[in-house]
């Protein structure tokens, strides 16, 4: 009898409802493994100014440099093997430093100030483009999501710099990939969450990631919880998790804000804590999320150098299984494995991870 209730009650911590609310406890049931620390240095002829963003496809790693606006091509070690034309409008070139992101094993950018959702081939030209409500895309691209035909993809079309509103954001949009026809628009789900509405110069950026089945997530920056939508954009649930390394700042107004020192306001982001972006692991049925705060004079510089990272993992059972740091902010997610940019300024340096379920050594 004990045995049933002690059950019940394990069973009831790891995931209540509360006011329709899901309350998802941690309980580890995985590790995070380190496959391989990748490496690149860099020459008189060869060299990242800073990287905006990583994509992986096929054992190919893309990574995107926001000083030189060009996207170059390394191999499964490392080794550079091609790269972009740098800033243009011509074949394969970029306007602005392109966010990457894969839709099924094509490498796709969302392109401003067009609009367009690009599909590139391997000499980074467009070979499809899916136009998109330009107004829709924000500061935070994350990663799309396709179920069938359609596409979903995190937007923002709040003007930077405003106070966020109820009904002033829309944080993703259902298109459908034939039509092009926008099937839905998400509207943001901040102000219910005010243990955690401090003032963020940047933390209106939204991303969406794959979910099970035909379902998919939005999360924000700095909302703790996790919307789960299905394919036409009906809510199906609202998750609630508080991470373990989860830390908030103090509390500004807009004008103390903008007042503070270099020092200041890079203090308070060592502090302040942004839930990015995710992924979705196919074969294990896990939703993992990466969360992260600057390192010393890391938001002056924008540094991808010392950032305290970190990552929580979710089952289809809507339990967390793993909430642990992680070397790196997360990037990328190809073939069961987590990429991370650990540094851009001496080297490159991407680390390679997978999550290994407990249960797995124990049948071994």
């Amino acid at each position: 009898m004990k045995r049933g209730v002690l059950l019940f009650l394990s069973i009831v911590l790891l995931s209540c409802s509360i006011d329709g609310i899901k309350e998802i406890h941690y309980s580890k049931k995985a590790e995070l493994v380190l496959e391989k620390r990748l490496e690149c240095a860099y020459s008189d002829s060869f060299y990242i100014g800073k990287v905006t963003d990583i994509e992986v496809i096929k054992n190919k790693i893309y990574v995107s440099d926001r000083v030189q606006c060009k996207v170059f091509v390394f191999d499964e070690n490392l080794n550079c093997i091609a790269s972009s034309g740098g800033k243009g409008r011509g074949p394969g070139e970029f306007v602005r430093v392109p966010s990457l992101t894969k839709i099924n094993d094509s490498l796709v950018t969302p392109t401003l100030p067009q609009g367009l959702i690009c599909y590139l081939n391997d000499k980074f030209e467009v070979i499809k483009a899916v136009r998109a409500e330009k107004r829709r895309f924000g500061d935070t691209f994350g990663d799309f999501v396709q179920i069938g035909s359609k596409i979903i993809y995190a937007a923002n079309n709040k003007p930077h710099g405003m106070q966020p509103t109820l009904n002033g954001i829309t944080t993703a949009v259902v298109k459908d990939g034939k039509n092009e026809k926008e099937i839905c628009l998400l509207d943001k789900r901040y102000l219910d969450n005010q243990e955690t509405e401090n003032f963020r110069g940047s933390g209106v950026g939204s991303y969406v990631i794959k979910g099970f089945g035909n379902t998919f997530f939005v999360i924000q920056r700095k909302i703790l919880k996790l919307f789960q939508y299905d394919e036409n954009g009906n809510l199906v649930n609202t998750l609630k998790y508080k991470p373990v390394h989860f830390t908030s700042a103090p509390l500004y107004s807009l004008k103390e804000f903008y007042g503070l020192s270099k020092v200041k306001k890079d203090e308070y982001y060592q502090k302040e804590t942004f839930i990015s972006r995710g992924c979705y692991d196919e074969a294990k049925k896990l939703v993992i999320v990466n969360y992260w705060r600057y390192g010393k004079n890391g938001f002056s510089t924008l540094s991808n150098s010392g950032v305290k990272s970190f990552i929580y993992v979710i089952n289809e059972n809507y339990e967390c299984i793993l909430d642990v740091p992680i070397e790196g902010k997360f990037k990328a997610f190809d073939n069961g494995y987590l990429y991370t940019i650990v540094g851009d300024q001496e080297k490159l340096q991407i680390n390679k991870y997978s999550i290994r379920l407990l249960n797995e050594n124990k049948q071994k």
